[in-house]
């Protein structure tokens, strides 16, 4: 059976990875991809879009031409990153809840599946339960900070989406990724693998933001791919789900120094204050840890790959480029 999907997000990192997914599918007879480059860039030689089932729009959201009917509408299309989200503070709440709403709205009137990318920084802060299960209160701090604006914004999308699909024939899973890494994501935009491995791999000192006893789960960038997929096919329709690897749980130092064992370099690690490299709208995210028995109940997925095989891959990919 013939599928048509339109992919939001495309050029970025998570979403050039489910492309490849896509690709392997013999049933798949359309993916238009849709991207603003606002975490990315765009070769038209690139290997990766040539495939004819392609057709690449270069465009925001809220500027798509008409609505054409699609079978799954994937919306990855967000700004990311805890530095990436800087430069679009007072400005990324409208944007996220617009897009979101017009993909929603889009996929009830063709009556397509829509899975929406959310994000664990909904949580908040000190939230009531680690690990965190979907159902928990949201612990919402007082200060309005850029990641407070780009967490509560996806908590309202999954709020108006959820009762979407109880007013109406709305078909949409939301999923909250957790610290996906691999090689291939952008240092500019905040994440701390790339960073890292750059660093160490050019000698600098690598700079661990303080504490750096915080904790992160991370998850392999095709476990969470697979997880998406798994949601889309599998997943019960209005359900939020936790992805992620809770058995990749360490510290940042832990993170570095495997960076260092892994490239061999020897740089040393330096703990730094954030805002003196950002600015003070940078703000360290929350301790998230994720409960994943609902998803790996509903639809069989569960994670398989370990941080050190993630490092060691990602130091390979760095190493080539």
């Amino acid at each position: 059976m013939s599928k048509r999907i339109l992919l939001t997000g495309s050029h970025g990192f998570i979403g050039r990875v489910l492309l490849t997914y896509f690709l392997k599918d013999p049933d798949i007879e359309l993916i238009d991809c849709v991207d603003n480059l606002c975490n990315s860039s765009h070769d038209p030689a690139d290997p990766l879009f040539q495939d004819g089932r392609i057709r690449v729009t270069i465009s925001n959201v809220q500027d798509m031409g008409p609505m054409i009917a699609y079978d799954e509408i994937w919306h990855l299309a967000s700004p990311v990153g805890p530095v990436g989200v800087l430069k679009y503070a007072g400005k990324m709440g409208p944007m996220i809840i617009a897009d979101t709403a017009k993909m929603a709205n889009w996929a009830l009137a063709t009556g397509a599946k829509l899975i929406d990318i959310s994000t664990s920084e909904v949580y908040g802060q000190d939230p009531c339960g680690i690990p965190q299960v979907e159902n928990i209160p949201k612990i919402v701090p007082s200060n309005t900070t850029v990641r407070l604006e780009y967490g509560v914004s996806k908590l309202c999308c999954e709020v108006f989406l959820a009762n979407m699909v109880r007013t109406t024939s709305l078909q949409c899973n939301m999923i909250r990724p957790y610290n996906i890494v691999s090689f291939g994501q952008q240092a500019s935009a905040g994440f701390v693998l790339p960073r890292l491995i750059e660093q160490a791999l050019a000698g600098l000192p690598l700079t661990v933001y303080q504490p750096g006893t915080q904790r992160r789960t991370f998850t392999d960038v095709r476990d969470f791919v697979e997880g998406m997929i798994h949601i889309m096919k599998h997943g019960k329709n209005g359900e939020i789900y936790n992805v992620g690897n809770p058995a990749n749980l360490h510290s940042i130092l832990e993170l570095a120094e495997m960076v260092i064992k892994k490239t061999g370099t020897t740089s040393k690690i330096s703990i730094v204050d954030p805002k003196t490299l950002h600015g003070d709208l940078f703000e360290g995210a929350w301790e998230k840890i994720p409960n994943i028995t609902k998803v790996q109940t509903d639809t069989g997925w569960t994670p398989f790959r370990t941080l050190e095989d993630i490092v060691d891959e990602a130091v390979r990919g760095y190493q080539n480029v």
